[in-house]
């Protein structure tokens, strides 16, 4: 069988059935991805990788070249805040080209007809092709910021690509294998149990409406503005998700988009929006207004209980959280899977320093991750 591979500046000059073909997400689709491209905080140069087997596209993975590090990119996720001083010494890892964090889940249509060993043997043509686009580009360094540790088959590739390797994160999910919410109630211990009784009795008691919404609902502006507000307050920095492409996202995909609201008086005490896909739902943006929902769970119901309650009811068997306020999601049964970031440089020498260095941030990452989980990290306010 003759594999192609063919790579691409604009999504535009891919056909979208091709590569919708072999998305998983809603984030890995074209129209998505050509929105992603709109966004001019993301100062990012995009390469989509095409992959096809007898004319049949079987894999597709979305890179961008990262060539300035003052906003979310690689090398700010491998040193932190200390990135401005590791340039100083020649070890900083911009221009850079970084892969979308979940490579692997845009190669799931190579499962449909793949020899064994198939899915390590697509990823590793994957990352040769990055290491093309690279060389081409004269860009020393690649990477992926988080990926998931039970991506066993990429991981495989990467390591034997000569990649190194530092844990990043938790990926925070809910495995739903409950019949109903009151089954989920009864997954806890009697004194859990009363806890979340008593926190949607308040919510209830204190007049607080419930709504699920397929679209804005009228609630945009202020949405918007709260879904800012908490990435800001967690991340240090403004969201690249403008308002101008959450409302495009919406409009272009009205059956993949939900919105779960709490308001009070008319006023939005919390909010969650969340993307739908065949069997996972995944929570994209969540906000609360700090006064309104001081003393209340509305935005563990916004954000936790009602998003449950959908899944359940759609049969939906993963809700995948994203990372970070790990405490109050594993408090109502979430799972932590660890992620990592993985790098790899064309100069022996800051290999080399990588190889060395990564083991100690990464143990320093893990252990701050995990007081922060044991404290219990909650939302301020």
């Amino acid at each position: 069988m003759g594999i192609d591979i063919a790579t691409y500046k604009r999504i535009a000059d891919v056909p979208a059935d091709d590569w919708d073909r072999v998305s998983t997400s809603l984030s890995t689709r074209h129209a998505f991805l050509g929105e992603v491209e709109t966004l001019v905080p993301l100062a990012a140069d995009p390469r989509y990788i095409v992959v096809s087997r007898d004319g049949s596209v079987i894999a597709t993975a979305a890179c961008y070249i990262e060539r300035v590090a003052e906003y979310a990119t690689l090398e700010q996720a491998v040193y932190g805040r200390l990135h401005r001083l590791f340039r100083l010494f020649a070890l900083g890892l911009n221009p850079c080209l970084a892969g979308q964090s979940r490579l692997s889940g845009v190669l799931h249509g190579v499962e449909v007809d793949a020899p064994p060993g198939g899915r390590e043997a697509i990823c590793r043509l994957v990352l040769e092709a990055m290491a093309e686009i690279a060389g081409a580009e004269g860009i020393a360094q690649q990477g992926f910021v988080n990926l998931p540790a039970d991506e066993v088959a990429l991981s495989n590739a990467l390591a034997s690509a000569g990649y190194a390797r530092k844990f990043s994160a938790f990926d925070v999910h809910f495995d739903v294998s409950w019949g109903s919410f009151d089954d989920y109630l009864h997954s806890f211990a009697h004194k859990s149990r009363y806890s979340i009784r008593r926190e949607l009795a308040n919510i209830e008691r204190l007049g607080i409406k419930t709504e699920r919404l397929a679209h804005w609902g009228g609630y945009r502006d202020d949405l918007i503005s709260l879904f800012s507000e908490n990435y800001s307050r967690y991340q240090g920095r403004p969201s690249k998700m403008s308002a101008s492409f959450l409302a495009a996202v919406v409009e272009k995909f009205p059956d993949n988009v939900g919105f779960v609201v709490d308001t009070k008086n008319g006023r939005v005490v919390s909010g969650s929006m969340y993307f739908k896909w065949p069997g996972a739902m995944y929570v994209f943006k969540v906000g609360r207004d700090s006064a309104l929902a001081r003393n209340t769970a509305s935005f563990f119901n916004t954000s936790v209980y009602e998003l449950l309650k959908i899944a359940i009811a759609s049969g939906c068997r993963k809700i995948y959280h994203g990372t970070g306020a790990y405490n109050y999601k594993v408090q109502r049964g979430a799972s932590l899977t660890p992620m990592h970031m993985h790098v790899k440089c064309s100069s022996p020498v800051k290999q080399a320093f990588i190889r060395g260095i990564f083991p100690v941030l990464g143990r320093l990452k893990h252990r701050k991750h995990l007081r922060m989980l044991s404290r219990g990290e909650r939302p301020k306010g």
